[in-house]
């Protein structure tokens, strides 16, 4: 515990008395409700929640103003609240990186600009790389606040709309079948082809055990803990019967046109399982599109036969990571090339402050912090660098923004070290 003020700031792990959650755990929780603009959780709700945070292992902080007027919420709901647990990234070539994953961060409207964020943020970053986590990573609500504590964004996201009133053709069949299935079948089934998708996925960040949940529509979402009315399942088998993909969606109502498809979650382990669930969902009776997640490469609208029916309706930054580490979180990524880089990285928290080393050969590389006064290739801040990190954002379109600094022939080789074949892709929320 540490003060600031009139401000108290307090680390805990979510706790059960007599078989409820504490009353530090639920005013936690439901403060954090407030600040996503959900209704209060029910006692149900906050039972499940604590339930699932225990089993991630969930660190939550709170801070607390003792000194608010008497007309003003429970003064023992935090006036901010942020969460962090650890799961692993997926950095490229099947490479599992343990993350510290940022979430549930809010900041009370009339607590703003008191460096409540900024308190929570910086000594939490501080604890993580002390407990040895070479990354950290966050979903931000708003694109302007985390760059300045050295989180860059590394992966995007697609929205989908594909046109489904004459089915879909594939010109590449996909292999397998697909069949309807209750999501409650999911329960055990899903975590495990979530797996194999996550272990093939660069950029892949593994699930939250609310997922768990979420799969078989018990949980709407992470918000919300109640059912999901109205949620379908289907499987793809592949050609040897082994379950390797699946879907749940919700029809989206009469009342919405064109008559839809929404997909909730869509997992598969190779692209012909994708292809044939999103084909089965074109199959649908009395529907007119599919509207979903999708990669910003993704590979369905080159095997339409109709590749006008896919639409992409937004586009934005999922993603954001922050290097800790410098050596050991480039150590743990592949590289297209062999080559030899000496980077200055500025860090403003100092974690990743230096000039390293690089080596790259035979599809790995060492890193190596070197002394301050080496000569390097290339300088950048943290936040491109975390940028970089997953291949996801090009070399070249940083340094035309003037955020790396170095000759061209340098760059050059830098973008063929960073150089990936797929685009890094997450689909997971936390």
């Amino acid at each position: 515990m540490t003060e600031m003020k009139h401000l108290r700031l307090e680390r805990f792990t979510a706790a059960l008395r007599d078989g409820k959650p504490d009353a530090r755990t639920a005013a936690w929780m439901q403060a954090m409700n407030l600040g996503f603009h959900e209704e209060p959780m029910p006692e149900a709700g906050l039972l499940a929640m604590t339930g699932a945070f225990t089993i991630d292992g969930r660190t939550l902080t709170g801070v607390y103003d003792e000194h608010v007027p008497g007309l003003s919420l429970n003064p023992q709901y935090p006036v901010g609240t942020y969460g962090s647990l650890v799961k692993s990234l997926n950095t490229g070539g099947g490479n599992l990186l343990r993350a510290h994953l940022i979430t549930a961060v809010t900041v009370r409207p009339s607590h703003r600009r008191r460096g409540i964020l900024r308190r929570m943020i910086t000594e939490d970053l501080a604890l993580a790389k002390a407990n040895g986590l070479a990354i950290a990573a966050l979903t931000a609500s708003e694109a302007t606040i985390y760059g300045r504590y050295g989180f860059g964004r590394a992966t995007a996201i697609n929205r989908v709309q594909l046109s489904v009133r004459d089915g879909i053709g594939l010109l590449a069949p996909a292999a397998g079948s697909v069949i309807a299935a209750d999501p409650a079948s999911l329960l055990e089934l899903g975590p495990r082809i979530f797996a194999a998708q996550h272990a093939a996925t660069a950029g892949s960040i593994d699930h939250p055990y609310f997922y768990t949940r979420f799969t078989t529509g018990e949980w709407a979402d992470e918000e919300q803990v109640k059912p999901l009315a109205g949620l379908r399942a289907a499987i793809h088998l592949g050609p040897g019967g082994e379950p390797d993909g699946y879907v749940t969606y919700v029809f989206a109502g009469w009342d919405k046109k064109p008559a839809q498809l929404k997909i909730k979650s869509l997992v598969a382990a190779n692209a012909a399982a994708r292809h044939g669930l999103w084909e089965y969902l074109g199959a649908h009776d009395l529907i007119e599109c599919v509207t979903g997640p999708a990669p910003i490469d993704d590979a369905l609208p080159w095997t339409l036969t109709d590749a006008r029916a896919y639409e992409i309706t937004a586009s934005h930054d999922h993603l954001w990571l922050r290097i800790l580490d410098v050596p050991a979180a480039l150590a743990s990524r592949p590289y297209a090339h062999d080559g030899t880089l000496v980077l200055r990285v500025r860090d403003s928290l100092g974690h990743a402050s230096g000039t390293f080393g690089l080596r790259a050969a035979s599809g790995s590389a060492t890193v190596e912090l070197l002394a301050e006064e080496s000569d390097a290739d290339i300088e950048l801040d943290v936040t491109a660098l975390s940028s970089l990190f997953l291949g996801g954002v090009p070399v070249r379109r940083l340094a035309e923004a003037g955020r790396i600094a170095g000759g061209s022939e340098v760059l050059a080789g830098m973008a063929e070290l960073f150089a990936v074949d797929v685009l890094p892709y997450c689909e997971t929320g936390f």
